[in-house]
């Protein structure tokens, strides 16, 4: 079978909301589990109704080695600072190895620090 990293970063951005998420608000729990490294992931997802629990209880059901490397969670708020994703999206990388994060695909958000792609255009 095949071995699976798996990684989650997860928010609802709220491009309205005052305050943005910030790596503090990613390392703390609230309605879903604090930041998660490692193995600590399989238990802190255990059963709750996330895709990634879903996703490692059925590949480990059909026999495929997981590789847990982080998961996280913001509660719903303003954009994802830019500090938050970049610590959180390199740690990804540096977890999956360098083979791995070739195949590896993190989408900035569209909305981060307050600035939509169009304003990125302009200038």
């Amino acid at each position: 079978m095949a071995r699976i990293a798996v990684a989650g970063f997860q928010h609802e951005t709220n491009t309205f909301a005052p305050l943005p998420a910030t790596y503090r608000d990613f390392e703390q729990a609230d309605g879903w589990p604090a930041l998660q490294r490692g193995r600590d992931m399989f238990e802190a997802l255990a059963g709750i109704n996330l895709p990634a629990a879903g996703f490692i209880a059925a590949a480990r059901r059909r026999g495929h080695d997981i590789l847990p490397l982080l998961w996280c969670s913001a509660t719903p708020s303003g954009p994802v600072t830019e500090d938050a994703f970049e610590r959180i999206a390199g740690e990804i990388i540096e977890r999956a190895g360098r083979r791995a994060a070739r195949r590896c695909a993190l989408s900035r958000p569209s909305w981060r620090d307050g600035r939509g792609a169009s304003a990125r255009r302009r200038g």
